[in-house]
């Protein structure tokens, strides 16, 4: 499930980050990954 999200995520480097670091418009991507 995480691999299909990093794929389609545009930036999957914030997929890596913290919460406090990702993109506040992505808190539920960083969620999801987790």
């Amino acid at each position: 499930m995480g691999e299909a999200v990093f794929q389609a995520s545009p930036i999957p480097l914030l997929a890596f980050q913290p919460p406090t670091v990702a993109s506040p418009a992505r808190p539920a991507h960083w969620l999801w990954w987790q």
